[in-house]
């Protein structure tokens, strides 16, 4: 069993009457488990905003809203999460598009972010012509590894797969974009997931072109891609390629 903690502290000033929704909550599905956790939300007078409302999201994300006024605010989370051992993947198969569950299709289609319209033509070129089943799609995990740089401020809160391919650089967000919009391109259902990443010593993060830097914890962006029978699986191409099976994080979304 492994065993997490969780605390997580953000602060904000609010110019206005706002209305504030967040996906910071561990995820209680499948292989992890939430042992403990505490939320406590407080404005600049020390009072906690009324009506705070839970809600489930989609692949078992939580969401927290609630109405905030102009100030100071705060807002503090701590778990203690377990997590089942991952087990190795098998030689996984692609299914052909006619056999995807229907609800898999929307995984299939360009975004704002991941306009895998754009890039079919790049994606065909690059993996096209790779045998269909697990190794392609971690044929495309080592790709954005070995080919695009690890740079923070490369990019912005707008920054799409697109302009990352281009520029060849950007952070585990921008991975994540780029790596699914190249599984949709070839018909491989993706979506993305974030969640809590701890390293046990602090960890230099460098690729070719980039500034190494230091981590030792904090979120990150990975990039799940669906598998039959009925399985997600997850690849982080912003670390050494690997898989494990889903949910691989403390807290995630999906789009």
């Amino acid at each position: 069993m492994i065993r997490s903690q969780i605390e997580l502290l953000l602060s904000y000033q609010i110019n206005g009457p706002a209305h504030l929704c967040f996906n910071i909550q561990a995820m209680r599905l499948g292989r992890q488990f939430v042992r403990e956790e505490s939320l406590l939300v407080t404005q600049g007078d020390g009072l906690v905003p009324p009506l705070l409302r839970e809600f489930p999201g989609t692949h078992g994300s939580r969401f927290l809203r609630f109405d905030a006024q102009p100030g100071p605010l705060s807002l503090t989370y701590r778990a203690k999460v377990e997590q089942l051992p991952l087990l190795p993947l098998p030689d996984l198969a692609e299914t052909t598009i006619g056999w995807l569950p229907d609800e898999m299709l929307r995984y299939l289609l360009p975004s704002r972010y991941v306009e895998s319209d754009r890039l079919a033509a790049s994606a065909q070129q690059l993996f096209g012509h790779l045998p269909p089943g697990l190794a392609r799609v971690q044929q495309i995990t080592a790709w954005i590894h070995d080919n695009i740089s690890y740079l923070p401020g490369a990019s912005s809160s707008e920054t799409a797969a697109s302009q990352v391919f281009e520029q060849r650089s950007g952070v585990c967000r921008d991975f994540a974009h780029l790596g699914i919009a190249f599984c949709r391109a070839l018909n491989i259902p993706a979506r993305l997931v974030v969640g809590y990443v701890w390293f046990d010593e602090p960890r230099r993060i460098s690729t070719p072109s980039s500034r190494p830097g230091w981590a030792a914890s904090g979120s990150c962006s990975t990039r799940p891609a669906w598998r039959p029978p009925s399985a997600w699986c997850a690849w982080a191409p912003a670390s050494t390629p690997r898989t494990w099976p889903s949910p691989p994080s403390s807290a995630r979304w999906a789009s």
